[in-house]
């Protein structure tokens, strides 16, 4: 059985590899970068650490019975143990054959099948989700293409909602 109470945790946060200043500069430089035309899009990210006495493996079990994701990691390695749970390829090579499949564009899982297929048809009106799915396709094609024969690269599937425990995404598959 899975045992993740509350006091396997100790004190709240208190540590990030980064100060509120320090963050609110690299968003800024970010979108300098956006504004230049360096990038399209830019995830920032920073580190935030809370000491824990759970056991590190019952957190991925945990994980993978709340939020089953097609690609689960559990790596530990010098000290450090990382785990992860992402329904997102990114990029695979096997046999010759390149697939990229981008995620882009969410909504929350419905309480009933009606709620899920209302809530599929507003996430794919939605300029904005769309627009930015789009983009990344676009992102994912120029990749590809990058190491593909000229005109080898297609899109096999595009704008396909996929359905997780409790989000959806729409998801394209560009391969060569």
């Amino acid at each position: 059985s899975i045992d993740l109470h509350t006091h396997h945790f100790g004190p709240p946060l208190k540590k990030s590899n980064m100060t509120s200043e320090a963050y609110k500069n690299a968003v800024l430089e970010a979108k300098e970068h956006i504004q230049a035309g360096d990038i399209f899009q830019i995830v920032l990210s920073q580190r935030f650490e809370r000491r824990t006495f759970a056991d590190p493996f019952e957190v991925y079990r945990a994980l993978r019975v709340v939020n089953p994701s097609p690609y689960m990691t559990y790596l530990q390695a010098r000290g450090c143990i990382l785990v992860a749970s992402s329904p997102e390829i990114l990029t695979r090579v096997k046999k010759n054959k390149i697939v990229n499949r981008p995620l882009a564009g969410t909504v929350r899982r419905g309480r009933t099948t009606e709620e899920d297929e209302m809530l599929e048809t507003q996430l794919l009106k939605d300029a904005k989700q769309c627009a930015e799915h789009v983009m990344l396709v676009d992102l994912g094609r120029n990749d590809v293409g990058k190491v593909a024969r000229s005109g080898s690269v297609k899109v096999e599937k595009l704008m396909n909602v996929e359905r997780y425990s409790h989000v959806m995404h729409i998801s394209s598959t560009v391969s060569i």
